[in-house]
């Protein structure tokens, strides 16, 4: 155990690096440098340029408590107050949900049609960063953003602020199970929650943290597929597109809900992540069978 006397950053590092490794914690020695940095206020760059200055001791005290609350699970975004994502940074609070680089998949799939999107609805935008980065992408589009969760709510509008765009983004809070859309989109976007409720408590244990609703997809976790296929008949327009992230293994679940919607073209994309595996369904709504208010 180090002393709470002052010591030089890189002591102080190597010590916090052993001390989140013990407690299994992956990339041990990266997330003792984002901690000290946040302590120090500057970036990772300096601070590796920095190894034989000294500490003080309010900073290092200062430094053994954060390295405490990791050491217990609490999220690193939750205590730097940021992630990255699609390299823009984006305010994280506890109580929302921490995106992850899943989600860029999604992203990234719907900038991959190559279309112009100008009425967007994004259903559980949690901190925002699906609306806030097609609003960027999309610059002459409106963007509707759903979330049940007023702190949620709160980030989002906080990072889309930060990212210039908050004139663009419409914030609605509304449970999207009883929400009645009252215009039509080109593009539905979700991250829904889709975990199956047994399964949370077998997650690691830093998922604890974050709020369950953000994570709780039902018995199987399809539940909320089965009502963005109910607003894409309500309100996607004929030709629109439905992007929809999804857990590893539900594509065919997912397919299976979409394709007995009937209003869908019977080609559906599935899309895999870095890893291999399912992670987005792409559909586009038949402009011969659109049904809806449209």
């Amino acid at each position: 155990m180090v002393s709470e006397e002052a010591k030089t950053v890189r002591e102080a590092l190597l010590w916090a690096a052993s001390c989140l490794r013990e407690k299994g914690i992956e990339n041990a020695r990266l997330e003792a440098e984002v901690l000290l940095s946040k302590i120090l206020g500057m970036n990772r760059g300096k601070l590796l340029a920095s190894l034989g200055d000294p500490l003080e001791k309010g900073e290092f005290l200062r430094f053994r408590e954060l390295v405490a609350k990791r050491q217990k699970g609490y999220p690193l975004q939750y205590i730097t107050g940021e992630q990255e994502f699609m390299s823009m940074n984006f305010l994280v609070e506890e109580g929302v949900f921490i995106p992850r680089g899943d989600t860029e998949v999604l992203v990234e799939a719907v900038l991959g049609l190559g279309e112009k999107f100008e009425n967007i609805l994004d259903v559980g935008t949690g901190s925002g960063i699906i609306a806030v980065i097609l609003a960027k992408y999309f610059p002459q589009s409106r963007v509707t953003a759903v979330d049940i969760s007023p702190r949620a709510l709160e980030t989002a509008a906080k990072n889309a602020e930060g990212h210039g765009v908050k004139d663009r983004i419409n914030f609605t809070q509304n449970d999207i199970f009883l929400w009645q859309p009252g215009e039509q989109y080109d593009l539905i976007v979700s991250n829904p929650p889709y975990v199956p409720s047994g399964d949370i408590d077998r997650l690691q244990r830093e998922i604890s943290f974050e709020p369950r609703e953000a994570l709780d997809g039902g018995y199987e976790g399809l539940r909320f597929y089965y009502r963005l296929s109910e607003l894409a008949l309500e309100c996607l327009l004929p030709g629109g597109v439905l992007a929809v992230e999804i857990g590893w293994d539900q594509a065919a679940g997912v397919r299976r809900i979409f394709d007995g919607a009937g209003i869908f073209d019977k080609e559906i994309q599935v899309v895999r992540d870095y890893g291999g595996r399912d992670r987005v369904v792409v559909c586009r709504k038949s402009v011969k069978n659109a049904g809806g208010s449209g």
